[in-house]
């Protein structure tokens, strides 16, 4: 089942009357939930499982912002992958056998990850960082942006590719390679890739590559209950 633009959730107007406008100062724990459950279902209909509502409440009860989305736990790639194909993301040869590289696997953490889609792909400095960093200079770039170094291959997925596509409908960026956490082997990393040539893809780099296309999402994660 794909996705027409008519079931996206939109970041830019309402959802049942809900302001969900980027860049919003604040948004008050029932909005949020709302927000959370419709995007829930719609990820409930792409074949992941339906969040748990009491969770929900929970991550919003420890104080959440627009930004701030629920992540639940025990995601693992081939799903997520699955998923957004359904949602009408390419993935690379078109099947997610070949979109994922393997490489060790770490299924996601029920919690609140914290990510304004605006900011995917973009510098943060004159010398273009995290761009052109080595692994362990972009960690601690990624940890100087407040986040607990930079994210697993499943997180990304989920934040960075399938939550904007559920919600705005589009991926708000032209792409590239999110260098991830996971290791694959001595001196190698994964990273999830994107293009609209090429699609989505899980790859790895060398963990002293360097290069003009790779960047890293800081993890700005909080635990459920923590």
């Amino acid at each position: 089942m794909r996705m027409g633009p008519q079931r996206a959730f939109s970041n830019a107007g309402q959802v049942n009357g809900v302001d969900l406008a980027l860049g919003r100062a604040g948004v008050t724990p029932e909005e949020w939930t709302d927000r959370e459950y419709q995007v829930g279902r719609r990820l409930a209909e792409l074949g992941l499982p339906e969040f748990c509502q009491g969770d929900v409440v929970q991550a919003a009860e420890a104080g959440v912002g627009v930004y701030d989305r629920f992540i639940p736990g025990g995601l693992d790639r081939k799903s997520l992958l699955k998923a957004c194909e359904q949602a009408g993301v390419k993935l690379y040869t078109g099947n997610t056998k070949d979109a994922d590289y393997g490489g060790d696997r770490m299924p996601t953490e029920a919690g609140v990850f914290t990510l304004d889609y605006a900011s995917i792909f973009k510098p943060t400095n004159t010398e273009q960082h995290p761009y052109v960093l080595p692994y362990d200079q972009q960690w601690s770039w990624a940890t100087e942006q407040g986040g607990n170094g930079f994210s697993t291959a499943e997180e990304a997925i989920y934040m960075a590719i399938l939550r904007p596509k559920v919600e705005i409908g589009y991926l708000p960026y032209q792409g590239g390679a999110i260098r991830c956490q996971n290791p694959d082997g001595s001196g190698y990393a994964l990273s999830v890739d994107w293009g609209a040539g090429y699609g989505l893809r899980v790859g790895y780099w060398r963990r002293s590559d360097t290069y003009w296309g790779l960047w890293a999402l800081p993890r700005k994660f909080r635990a459920l209950g923590a």
